[in-house]
């Protein structure tokens, strides 16, 4: 299983933050591995394979990925807030909101991973200690708050 989840993961930093019906294949696939790897039946849920396997979603996956790449690369991805003025982003996160454009814009990563960083806790928002550490503590979150929790994070309060 562990080689199906690399390959998911390639390139996931890219197309993770596709519309869900672009998503959706890959989502089918997965469960469809899963699901031969313990022998159910088509028909078994799939809330209970993902809870018996232990194993991410792509979601689950994406966000994942992109709380490391955050990690990895601390004050490289946002810009600070330059102004003295107590707006929402300037005095909870201390970083500017990346501005839409266009639609397509929603999904672009630069976005997405602002509102990942935006709705996570704020204990996952100290990226001080060691990657593997890190890793941990986020995919222990991941399993803690569920599928449903973590389409919960990818949503933004401007949508």
């Amino acid at each position: 299983m562990f080689i199906v989840q690399s390959i998911l993961e390639g390139g996931i930093i890219r197309w993770g933050s596709s519309y869900k019906s672009n998503l959706h294949p890959l989502v089918i696939t997965q469960k469809s591995i899963i699901k031969a790897a313990l022998g159910k039946c088509r028909r078994y849920s799939s809330d209970a394979l993902f809870d018996e396997f232990r194993v991410l979603d792509i979601r689950q996956l994406f966000v994942r990925t992109v709380l490391t790449y955050l990690h990895r690369h601390t004050g490289q991805m946002f810009d600070n807030v330059t102004h003295n003025y107590g707006t929402r982003s300037a005095t909870t996160l201390g970083i500017q909101t990346p501005r839409i454009v266009r639609t397509f814009s929603i999904t672009n990563i630069y976005y997405t991973a602002y509102v990942i960083y935006r709705n996570i806790p704020n204990h996952l928002r100290d990226f001080n200690g060691s990657i593997a550490t890190y890793k941990i503590r986020v995919k222990h979150w991941l399993h803690e708050i569920g599928r449903d929790g973590c389409e919960q994070i990818l949503i933004s309060e401007y949508r």
